[in-house]
């Protein structure tokens, strides 16, 4: 179906040919999964959104202008379930990098029904492309996602994980990546490539309550090896666990250790939905 978009709060499918946005990725997205017309894991969106903001130099009320715009379209959504992308841009500028003070563009975008879930864990290749490595870009969806464009051409659109120069694993294409060994969970850090996934953060909350122990490492291929569980996680799929990683040589996991994780974490995104027609 049809994606049915909004403009600063009114229906329209059209931004300026002069905004930055289009101009030089000047800005940032999240999507978010709804169900029911409600906004799963909301308040890990608004998080960051909100560090987003922060990073790209934009001002703070933006987040509370995106949740009024969602609050008076809500009644499209209804009791209805799909994808819903919101999109910050600095909004129209002259020629040139430097930004200049303007009004911010907002977008709206809701695409109708969710993506079949497919049974079984997956069995991922790893990609030839690099992922990017920017410290003062790391953590947020920034609209600069060239890297993840080659990276689907290259692969046909199927997840793959991606490597950055050192060879150290920084996710998978559309999603982060977590490993599980005994009672310990393990994430790369994300302070040089990579997005703060809000499913990721929802992880670290479900994780604590079920007395896991979580670290931010480094985590080569090598090490990934000697773990006994290997899962990805973003917004619109959950969790999902993976079964090998590579052809050649390959790294078994075993998917059968997420059972309780992604049990208690699907049920933590639907205690931290928000529907905007409550206001």
């Amino acid at each position: 179906m049809k994606a049915h978009c909004w403009v600063d709060g009114q229906s329209s499918d059209h931004v300026s040919i002069f905004d930055r946005g289009l101009l030089y990725g000047d800005g940032f997205f999240t999507t978010v999964r709804v169900e029911q017309g409600k906004l799963l894991n909301w308040p890990a969106h608004r998080w960051r959104v909100r560090i987003s903001l922060d990073r790209l130099g934009f001002a703070p009320e933006l987040l509370e202008a995106l949740e009024a715009d969602l609050t008076g379209i809500a009644a499209h959504f209804g009791q209805g379930e799909g994808v819903l992308k919101c999109i910050v841009t600095r909004g129209d500028g002259s020629r040139g990098y430097v930004p200049r003070e303007g009004v911010a563009t907002r977008i709206v975008q809701f695409f109708p029904g969710l993506p079949q879930a497919k049974e079984g864990a997956l069995s991922l290749d790893i990609s030839p492309v690099v992922a990017m490595t920017q410290p003062q870009l790391a953590g947020i969806k920034h609209l600069c996602q060239l890297t993840q464009v080659l990276a689907a051409r290259e692969s046909g659109g199927r997840e793959v994980l991606m490597l950055d120069e050192d060879q150290a694993i920084v996710g998978g294409l559309y999603s982060n990546v977590v490993f599980l060994q005994q009672r310990t969970l393990y994430t790369p850090r994300l302070d040089h490539a990579g997005v703060w996934g809000t499913s990721l953060r929802a992880l670290q909350q479900v994780a604590g309550q079920l007395g896991y122990d979580w670290r931010k490492t480094r985590v080569s291929l090598g090490r990934a090896c000697d773990m006994q569980g290997m899962a990805l996680l973003n917004a619109v799929r959950g969790l999902r666990p993976v079964v090998e990683v590579g052809a050649r040589a390959p790294c078994r996991f075993d998917p059968n250790v997420w059972q309780p994780l992604a049990q208690r974490l699907e049920a933590y995104f639907r205690e931290q939905a928000w529907c905007p027609q409550d206001g």
